[in-house]
């Protein structure tokens, strides 16, 4: 994923992370990228981790928020 942050802020991203290993949660990490113009790149996303478990909302969907959307531009792409 790309992130183009064209905002006066920094905008953080957070990547939801719906799995467990050996029935312990995972933290949620964080991305923060940098105000005026700053591109930045964040995955990949291993799908063990980040992918939504089949038979929830989005099965195999990879969600992320971010804590500000204006001025921000987002690409996704799959390698």
């Amino acid at each position: 994923m790309v992130t183009n942050n064209g905002a006066v802020n920094p905008v953080v991203v957070t990547i939801p992370t719906p799995q467990t290993v050996k029935n312990l949660t995972i933290q949620d990490p964080t991305v923060s990228v940098a105000k005026d113009g700053v591109i930045k790149i964040i995955g990949p996303f291993p799908p063990e981790l980040y992918n939504n478990p089949a038979g929830g909302t989005d099965p195999n969907e990879v969600y992320l928020e971010y804590d500000q959307t204006t001025s921000v531009t987002v690409s996704v792409f799959r390698v």
